[in-house]
């Protein structure tokens, strides 16, 4: 929740907007994807948003499917 509070563009709300991303990344199932962690820890510790947004918006699709 901290990683995603520093990445928003307005930290000072009350924090729905961060509560809601939680809630549908914690709908993802990502067992037995190791690619799709390697992504996932790729995009956290080099802060390479481009690859977190590429990421979440594929793994989304996949629950709208």
């Amino acid at each position: 929740m901290d990683n995603l509070n520093c990445m928003h563009p307005f930290r000072d709300g009350n924090g729905r907007t961060q509560c809601e991303v939680i809630r549908v990344l914690a709908l993802i199932n990502v067992d037995g994807q190791d690619n799709v962690y390697k992504q996932y820890m790729n995009g956290t510790v080099y802060l390479d948003v481009k690859l977190l947004e590429s990421l979440i918006s594929s793994l989304m699709e996949e629950i709208v499917e």
